[in-house]
């Protein structure tokens, strides 16, 4: 087999690398002297450079002063009686094969410059890793701050997709699956998908209360907590919950068991008996029962129905009743107190005006 190359290669390869090759006479390189080599030697020897030609002695054989003390590579070629001889150093070869893998890598590429010596492939290898630092940070900053500003509406989409997949595999009927959407999305716009109760878990009590105070000072402004001590609105600040009402729903039905006493944050509702409208109700009303103390279930004498979208904050009987334990003292005024305060009382039997 026999190694065909185009003219000029070496030549090309010389300007390239900067350090070219050269072909010398196996029988140079041996010490035989040989006409028909030479000949050929010096034949081939015009398509050279210069550089390479001032190097080689009077033997054919390479000169050592051409490399500046760099090895000297030596290779055969197949049935040409030919040896190739220089190149670049171990070194060198090193250098310029991570350059040349750390700009494919960075996609910077060679672009008109490139870097020639082993000291400039040196400094854009260090530059090119820099570079590729940097962009990582900028851009994965750039990239964390876009996602924390989308990711409450991601929350938003995938809360709206596992309903979906709920109504769907329950087969809820088309009535209660548009009530269901329409009340979380109304829900999702007051409150933003903010759950309180989980959000504040872990906090401690003292700051939990504090908190929770503020969050409910509506409520424990009314004249029924006035003569309650710190304590004991602490307490119920911790027990009080929200709710949420769209128009049309029912919060009570005529005889439920009555379960907590609720006031009206905003909207407005109104109360039903037998089809009838006894009472509006509206911003700062209180409705629920003036019997609390007392182990019994309270049936409700009356329905309530919201006619907007209404906030409602409640406190369960259970806990209140837990709290009013706690706190004796405040206990009897707070069953004076709350006769007068109920806008409706929907205790079965209490005959209403």
């Amino acid at each position: 087999m026999v190694l065909v190359l185009p003219p000029g290669w070496l030549h090309e390869l010389a300007k390239r690398l900067g350090t070219p090759y050269f072909m010398t006479p196996l029988t140079s390189l041996l010490g035989v002297s040989d006409s028909h080599h030479s000949a050929v030697t010096a034949t081939n020897s015009s398509h050279w450079n210069a550089p390479g030609l001032e190097a080689l002695n009077g033997t054919g054989v390479v000169g050592p002063a051409l490399w500046n003390g760099t090895r000297t590579r030596l290779k055969m070629l197949n049935g040409s009686g030919m040896t190739l001889s220089g190149g670049p150093s171990v070194r060198s070869s090193y250098v310029t094969s991570l350059y040349f893998a750390l700009s494919s890598l960075t996609s910077v590429g060679f672009g008109n410059v490139s870097a020639n010596t082993d000291s400039e492939k040196i400094f854009s290898i260090c530059t090119m890793l820099i570079g590729a630092l940097m962009h990582a940070v900028v851009f994965g900053n750039v990239t964390a701050i876009i996602q924390r500003m989308y990711s409450r509406r991601s929350l938003y989409h995938t809360r709206t997709k596992d309903l979906k997949d709920f109504i769907r595999v329950h087969r809820l009927p088309k009535a209660l699956e548009q009530r269901m959407m329409e009340c979380f999305q109304t829900t999702w716009s007051v409150n933003n998908g903010i759950d309180v109760s989980e959000l504040l878990k872990d906090f401690p009590d003292e700051l939990r209360a504090d908190i929770a105070m503020h969050l409910n000072k509506e409520l424990l402004q009314l004249p029924l907590f006035e003569s309650a001590s710190r304590g004991c609105l602490r307490s119920l600040s911790l027990i009080i919950k929200t709710s949420f009402c769209a128009p049309g729903e029912f919060l009570i039905r005529q005889g439920d068991a009555l379960q907590a006493i609720y006031f009206v944050c905003s909207g407005s509702m109104e109360v039903l008996k037998d089809n009838t409208v006894l009472a509006i109700l509206g911003r700062g009303d209180l409705i629920g029962s003036d019997c609390l103390t007392q182990e019994e279930v309270i049936k409700t004498n009356a329905c309530v129905k919201a006619l907007t979208y209404c906030d409602l904050q409640y406190i369960s009987l259970k806990g209140l009743r837990e709290v009013l334990c706690l706190y004796s003292d405040y206990a009897q005024k707070f069953i004076t107190e709350i006769q007068h305060d109920l806008t409706y009382n929907l205790r079965e039997g209490h005959s209403t005006e």
